[in-house]
């Protein structure tokens, strides 16, 4: 897959996505950094590094905060029962 092609199909994973609001937007930004240097006659792996490693970071903690508050009913649910079963 070319850089091209890998950074068009995370824009698309990520148009996709639930995710909303600052990491959406910080994410945007990193990808518009991949873009520029995937132009570039003289690409600075450096900052393709640190870029990729920004939206690891990012997409991991959305990724946390999206299933946390799938879990959130379920969890909700567990500790009614919990509390049912013990009487408390």
């Amino acid at each position: 897959m070319t850089a091209n092609r890998l950074i068009e199909a995370l824009s698309t994973s990520l148009d996709r996505s639930p995710m909303q609001g600052e990491a959406v937007a910080e994410l945007r930004a990193e990808l518009a950094t991949l873009k520029a240097q995937a132009a570039s006659p003289k690409p600075k792996w450096e900052v393709i590094k640190a870029t990729a490693r920004s939206i690891k970071t990012v997409a991991e903690g959305a990724a946390g905060n999206i299933l946390g508050e799938l879990a959130k009913p379920h969890v909700a649910t567990l500790l009614a029962l919990a509390a049912g079963a013990t009487g408390g």
